[in-house]
């Protein structure tokens, strides 16, 4: 409905343009706020049901795991499941992000 509307006589004191400016204002903002609570609903229910990375299994994103079958660029430099890797090229590794830093600009 909108304010050039006509109405019936019998149903003006129900129409948006008679309504009091709070009520107008709830009906303008309901569908926008609607939005908004569904969306906190579902990042809610996204990190609850999925989870967030936990920082104290750093140390475990450094160890290797077991290889896909053939030979892989991990097997032909020597590593085994299990090793874990400290430095690359004198440079400390802290986390999987600090690895792959070190590792990407490296030459094949």
């Amino acid at each position: 409905m909108t304010m050039l509307e006509d109405v019936a006589p019998v149903d003006e004191a129900r129409s948006y343009r008679q309504a009091s400016f709070p009520r107008r204002l709830l009906v303008a903002f309901a569908g926008s706020g609607m939005h908004m609570i569904l969306a906190f609903v579902l990042l809610f229910s996204i990190i609850r049901l999925l989870g967030r990375p936990d920082p104290d299994l750093a140390d475990e994103y450094r160890a290797l795991g077991s290889f896909a079958k053939g030979l892989s660029p991990a097997q032909r430099a020597g590593l085994r499941p299990g090793d874990v890797i400290v430095a690359v090229n004198g440079h400390k590794v802290a986390n999987l992000d600090s690895l792959i830093t070190l590792v990407k600009p490296t030459p094949r």
